[in-house]
């Protein structure tokens, strides 16, 4: 075997075990975020179970904001830089996270007490906090393709929180609180976790000032109001249930939402990868690096669709299978089938749009947000005053399908010009 054949071996199994513990990691993660959503929903009431959704989705709101303006420029910026680099940018990153986060607490608690959940403020808060540390810490190692040692963080983050609500949900009763003091104390073990992994240096008040100054040049508006437009697309219908038919109409939404997002860890595992491996290579050429991404997509798809066809075909053996044969989401069949159509359109455009963020081409991923988003809001209201959480599903549906169009012209025309540069710290 020649020298450059070992080369391109050694490359490939490099890239197979970076996908393999991306996938798994994630996962995990998705793993324990659909068993703490499932547990929720069999033990509270779908009034309170709903609730929990709408202020869950508040906080991801609340998250969107460091996910774009903090997150993604550190998932560019960390690939690229030195070694001696990366503890001061990692230090000056996490004290970022947390100043905004704490800025972004109050609005939080502003809406928790107009909404009369003030009882939930102080768990809400504290949790919030330390998920976003944990976050930090989190994309920090997957700044540096560690994702296999990201995950006794996560597991301890994200299974670990379910694992305490079964438990507990076989001798007490739960609540909204105890469900969120159980989310809150297991993150700050996730971080305790993470954090041992790291070396973090404290960074100097310039390099700190240097390190915001380049995130808002990644990121800044353009990247907050692409992920605006994605999270408005996801989140506008189950409000839209909440306000016409209260918050169960929104659980029985979420019920079904829970079972197509078990694909999540491919979607969001490729999301995790694609940008690192896409600002890693973009200096060979845009093309390269989209053959790259379009192959990390393929391997992605096969595991996605024979799930998808799964559902298709028996939604209601699912729903029972999860919830109980005596569940009140039994009757989900075609929203069930309606989300899982949703979801097979967007995961072609998740990956375009990762392509996208990885290139620095965050305004190109906001006019393909853009076409959903305006859909979505247009169509809704009246589609669910129609059709109820069918309406909201065929909605959703229109925005991938016009997202997906808006997507393939993007790419065309993107993939083939020249590499923007990112400013490295």
């Amino acid at each position: 075997m020649s020298l450059s054949q070992m080369a391109q071996d050694g490359m490939a199994n490099e890239r197979a075990g970076r996908l393999f513990w991306t996938f798994f990691d994630q996962g995990i993660v998705s793993a324990g975020s659909f068993l703490i959503q499932l547990t929720l929903a069999r033990l509270l009431l779908p009034h309170d179970y709903g609730v929990f959704t709408l202020i869950f989705s508040a906080l991801l709101t609340l998250q969107l904001v460091n996910a774009t303006l903090l997150f993604y420029p550190m998932s560019v910026q960390l690939p690229t830089a030195t070694d001696e680099e990366k503890p001061g940018l990692l230090g000056a990153s996490i004290l970022l996270v947390m100043g905004l986060s704490l800025l972004l607490t109050l609005p939080l608690a502003g809406g928790l007490i107009v909404f009369g959940l003030d009882h939930v403020l102080l768990p809400a808060l504290v949790f919030f906090l330390a998920w976003q540390a944990q976050e930090a810490l989190r994309r920090g190692l997957f700044g540096r393709l560690r994702h296999r040692d990201a995950l006794p963080g996560d597991i301890a983050t994200y299974v670990l929180p379910a694992a305490v609500t079964v438990a507990i949900g076989l001798t007490f009763s739960m609540s909204i609180v105890g469900a969120l003091e159980i989310m809150a104390v297991c993150a700050a073990i996730g971080i305790c976790l993470h954090a041992r992994a790291l070396t973090i240096a404290k960074p100097s008040k310039q390099q700190l000032q240097a390190v915001a100054r380049s995130y808002w040049q990644i990121g800044g508006l353009p990247s907050l109001g692409n992920g605006l437009l994605s999270h408005t697309r996801l989140f506008v219908v189950p409000w839209i249930l909440a306000v016409h038919a209260g918050p169960a109409a929104t659980a029985g939404f979420q019920a079904a939402v829970n079972i197509v997002n078990l694909s999540n860890p491919l979607i969001i595992g490729l999301g995790n990868l694609i940008p690192q491996i896409v600002a890693s290579t973009r200096g060979r050429g845009l093309q390269n690096a989209w053959r790259v991404t379009r192959t990390f997509t393929l391997i992605a798809a096969l595991p996605i669709v024979v799930y998808s066809l799964l559902l298709l075909s028996w939604p209601e053996v699912v729903l029972g299978l999860f919830y109980g044969s005596g569940s009140i989401y039994l009757g989900l069949e075609w929203p069930l089938r309606l989300l899982v159509i949703c979801t097979l359109l967007g995961f072609y455009v998740e990956s375009v749009i990762s392509f996208l963020h990885g290139a620095s081409l965050v305004g190109h991923a906001a006019e393909v947000n853009l076409y959903g988003t305006i859909s979505v809001l247009l169509l809704a209201l009246p589609a669910i005053l129609l059709f109820g959480i069918v309406g909201g599903c065929l909605v959703l549906i229109m925005g991938n399908l016009l997202r997906l169009a808006r997507a393939q012209l993007t790419l065309s025309t993107t993939r083939a010009g020249p590499c923007p540069s990112a400013t490295v710290v």
